[in-house]
């Protein structure tokens, strides 16, 4: 329950196809932090109204692909907003199932209203630097010998840094998404 609410993110609606908002999604998922072995967290209304739809959990379960573990769902309440002209209610007698007038529009629209609200909202993991990697050495080490001639007036020869570790750069992780 609680840890449900506090790792939901809300669908912001936007511009699909040409700047048309038709189909319209709002709702909650879950972050990818949040999943369940079963699809039954997965709730989708259409203009209101409770409806069962394989094609929207299979929207749904694209835009985490990469996300979740293998055998884990998401978690998701989402409403679609279409005139009941793009859709055809009389398939189930309960009218719970629908079936769309153009259903890869619905299917792209829930996907990306989904993918959007993850890549944009989802907390990015932060890693602090804890030492600094290939850091000069503390103290100076003197050579066993010294050169009988004196480095700076040879000018033939590149100047070679004094150790490997020094002259590499600083290895950090970036993000991913």
């Amino acid at each position: 329950g609680v840890e449900i609410a506090q790792n939901m993110l809300e669908l912001k609606d936007g511009e699909w196809e040409g700047g048309t908002v038709s189909p319209r999604v709002t709702g909650m998922v879950g972050s990818p932090t949040v999943s369940r072995s079963s699809r039954d967290y997965l709730s989708f209304f259409i203009n209101r109204r409770w409806v069962s739809s394989r094609l929207l959990a299979w929207a749904v379960e694209e835009a985490y692909h990469g996300l979740l573990m293998t055998g884990k769902h998401p978690v998701a309440v989402i409403n679609i907003s279409l005139p009941t002209s793009e859709l055809d209610v009389n398939i189930h007698p309960t009218k719970s199932e629908v079936k769309f007038q153009n259903e890869r529009r619905v299917f792209v629209a829930v996907q990306k209203a989904v993918r959007q609200a993850l890549v944009e909202q989802m907390p990015v993991p932060r890693i602090e630097e804890v030492a600094t990697a290939y850091a000069s050495p503390a103290r100076r080490e003197q050579a066993l010998w010294t050169p009988a001639v004196d480095r700076s007036q040879l000018t033939g020869l590149p100047e070679v840094p004094q150790t490997l570790m020094a002259s590499l750069p600083v290895l950090r992780v970036l993000g991913q998404l």
